[in-house]
């Protein structure tokens, strides 16, 4: 692949995609806000490694990120690959590495207070 190639496919080759906004880890009344990564900023938007690129695979990294009421990531998992392959392992490691380091707006419970959750989201590896 050559480097124009590369460089096209990096530029558009993510999205993230909240799914079912957050997860809380406690249950927590319905008028709750929950934790969410809102538009991650370009300093935390994982790369596409390098050999996923020249393998040229896609997919979609379901990760979980278990936040405490600060908003600091105490733990992350990938809860689905992007797929069987090393290098779909490597895609799920990128995105899990650079979105720990997003910022996080903090789960709320009912009267306001912020409390510990889970982010649960999608991230989608599309080559164009």
């Amino acid at each position: 692949m050559s480097h124009s190639k590369i460089m096209a496919a990096v530029m558009a080759a993510s999205t993230l995609v909240a799914t079912g906004a957050a997860l809380a880890q406690a249950p927590v009344a319905a008028s709750a806000v929950a934790a969410e990564i809102p538009n991650p900023t370009p300093d935390c938007r994982p790369e596409y490694p390098e050999a996923a690129l020249r393998a040229q695979v896609q997919g979609v990294s379901r990760l979980a990120f278990h936040v405490d009421e600060t908003g600091k990531v105490t733990s992350s998992e990938v809860v689905h690959s992007s797929g069987h392959s090393r290098e779909h392992r490597l895609l799920d490691m990128a995105a899990l590495k650079a979105l720990a380091h997003c910022p996080i707006k903090v789960a709320r419970d009912e009267n306001g207070n912020p409390v510990a959750s889970v982010v649960t989201l999608n991230y989608t590896w599309r080559l164009q």
